[in-house]
């Protein structure tokens, strides 16, 4: 989740200083294997195969991962507004 989470800030970074618009469909397809893999661990999680404050605090992180997904899309979102392209 680490390695996409990057890749989504990376784009969202060329959207909003570098004005490359066309990325926001890419960032919204991050963003979905983010979820995809947000829910795939927490089933992995809910298998009982970890202690359970291990699990908690791996369960805390990949929901802010998601989130942060959330975040860049949101943002893509608002740069596109901004320059009038939607």
């Amino acid at each position: 989740m680490g390695e996409v989470a990057s890749m989504i800030w990376r784009e969202a970074t060329d959207v909003i200083i570098d004005g490359k618009l066309e990325a926001v469909g890419a960032i919204e397809d991050i963003d979905d294997e983010l979820d995809d893999l947000h829910v795939s661990l927490t089933a992995e999680l809910t298998s009982g195969s970890m202690t359970l404050p291990v699990a908690v605090e791996l369960a805390l992180l990949a929901r802010f991962y998601e989130r942060f997904g959330d975040h860049c899309v949101n943002l893509a979102r608002r740069q596109v507004g901004r320059d009038g392209a939607d």
